[in-house]
């Protein structure tokens, strides 16, 4: 039996532990299950490589179950075979550093696919821009975990406390800013620029700002 890998959207509904795979010979069914995955609760996996499909270019669906035995319905049918253009980037992605969350990386591949494309995804695209768009999914997946993971420390003991600023901060900013100007340039996007906030003028600047953070970058891409 050929082996068929299924990408898909992990369900965000809580319990869920079984994944149902169903095949049929048409788009319309009927769907037979071929196969049950079993994983920890809250823990759904985002793709499967099935090994009891009959044909690579069968349709596939699939259907979650909660621990408490409820199913979903069946998702829309995709034919074995096909790989869609979010799928393509997200591997890339991991491939390229898979340090990256998977889910992010999903939900950030889909979201620069659709601005790219206008909302209707192509069911192939050239290589060119599967790597531009890959280099942008992962600069807002690492931005995303660059703003929550934060880049400095301190300590507080009493009324006295100090924060230790690292550098792995500006530097893992830097490393973002270049996969996005180079996602920019390989998908023919304009890139505006990385900008520091301005500095505050008070009373026309008849008047001294004392101290202001002016620490906050814009990165974007247009």
């Amino acid at each position: 039996m050929p082996d068929v890998r299924l990408d898909f959207i992990p369900t965000s509904e809580p319990g869920m532990n079984k994944l149902h795979i169903y095949e049929a010979p048409a788009q319309e069914g009927p769907f037979s299950k071929i196969e049950t995955v079993t994983f920890p609760v809250g823990q759904p996996p985002s793709w499967h490589t099935t090994e009891l499909a009959t044909s690579k270019t069968n349709w596939f669906a699939i259907q979650w179950e909660d621990e408490k035995g409820a199913t979903t319905d069946l998702s829309t049918p995709i034919m074995g075979g096909t790989d869609s253009v979010v799928a393509n980037i997200v591997r890339r992605a991991l491939l390229r550093d898979p340090n990256l969350d998977e889910e992010i990386v999903f939900q950030e591949a889909e979201a620069v696919a659709e601005e790219y494309f206008g909302g209707d995804l192509p069911e192939t695209t050239s290589s060119r821009v599967l790597s531009g768009l890959t280099l942008w999914a992962m600069g807002r997946a690492k931005l995303f975990s660059l703003i929550t993971s934060g880049s400095s420390s301190g300590w507080t003991a009493g009324l006295v406390s100090m924060k230790t600023d690292t550098s792995s901060g500006t530097n893992n900013l830097a490393g973002i800013r270049d996969l996005m100007k180079e996602a920019a340039r390989m998908l023919g996007l304009s890139y505006s620029r990385v900008a520091q906030v301005k500095y505050p003028e008070i009373a026309y600047g008849l008047s001294e700002v004392v101290s202001a953070d002016l620490s906050r970058l814009l990165i974007e891409v247009e």
